[in-house]
């Protein structure tokens, strides 16, 4: 990610394929069913459908987000 976007990975299957011009449309909610709940507007930058698998760019605008710790 950058200081602008945050990646997201998910299942291939729970994305919409009849996004505008060809482009598959992915909705994203953060801390869903919260106060804090959040959504946003998804972008598939890669995806593998035989491992059922997408990776999400999203805006970073109001999200504060933990990054994984490796250790």
């Amino acid at each position: 990610a950058d200081a602008d976007s945050l990646w997201v990975a998910t299942n291939h299957h729970v994305i919409d394929p009849e996004g505008a011009f060809g482009q598959p449309r992915v909705t994203v909610v953060f801390d869903s069913g919260t106060p804090a709940q959040h959504v946003v507007q998804g972008e598939v930058v890669a995806e593998d459908v035989r491992a059922d698998l997408a990776i999400l760019r999203v805006p970073a605008a109001g999200l504060a987000v933990t990054p994984i710790d490796p250790d």
